[in-house]
């Protein structure tokens, strides 16, 4: 929303400088390292690779380096869409000091916060992604893989959304879907391991699919239909 009102652009400059842990024999020090992203690298290592560095790093930008003020924004934010049931104690996801303090949220919440996010082509653009390069500091560049691999797997099918997982709340996926011009959004919480998750989302789809005449997710994916 920040980029389309013009206040950042996706090539915008973020950097920071990483403590890094190292170790040199038996002695282990801290040494300084800078790092530079483009805010649109960040944005694709948050949601494909779920990178929680990217995601904190996403988080002071948009806050001008108040993070609290940024996470005061996402739960404003939450409570106009009409997610009753979310909390954000952090940008990550990943488990508070307090379980008090934990993120939550509900099928209901997050499909509202999809199909908003669903408004913006860009986001699905970087979330149906199979792999992506990201470079830092301008120069060196790595390739980072999509953990929802379902992207891999029905690349140009399935496009997105979002992976998570902690010890509480299991394994998580918001997928998406555009076969033949049918937007499939699906939901599961508390799944017991990452394959579960995948065989769930993507038995939902093929259900709903085949239900209408189509043929399942990879299948005949070069003939377009119009809805």
């Amino acid at each position: 929303e920040d980029v389309h009102a013009g206040k950042y652009a996706w090539n915008d400059k973020v950097q920071w400088t990483r403590d890094l842990l190292m170790r040199k024999g038996r002695k282990r020090y801290h040494m300084p390292a800078p790092a530079s992203y483009t805010l649109h690298d960040l944005f694709k290592a948050a949601m494909i690779a779920s990178n929680n560095e990217a995601a904190d790093q996403m988080a002071r930008y948009i806050g001008d380096g108040d993070l609290d003020a940024t996470i005061q924004r996402m739960n404003e934010r939450a409570r106009e869409l009409g997610m009753n049931s979310t909390y954000y104690g952090n940008p990550t996801g990943l488990p508070a000091s307090k379980k008090i303090y934990d993120n939550s949220s509900c099928p209901t919440d997050l499909l509202l916060l999809c199909i908003e996010m669903l408004k913006y082509e860009e986001i699905t653009e970087v979330t149906g992604m199979d792999y992506a390069n990201i470079v830092n500091n301008g120069r060196n560049s790595s390739t980072i893989r999509n953990h929802n691999h379902l992207a891999i797997d029905y690349n140009g099918e399935v496009d997105g959304m979002k992976t998570g997982y902690t010890k509480r709340a299991g394994f998580c996926l918001v997928a998406t879907s555009n076969k033949c011009n049918h937007r499939l959004v699906s939901i599961v919480l508390g799944a017991p391991a990452p394959i579960t998750r995948n065989q769930i989302v993507e038995g939902m789809f093929n259900d709903y699919y085949t239900s209408i005449g189509l043929d399942k997710l990879g299948k005949n994916s070069d003939v377009q239909y119009t809805s």
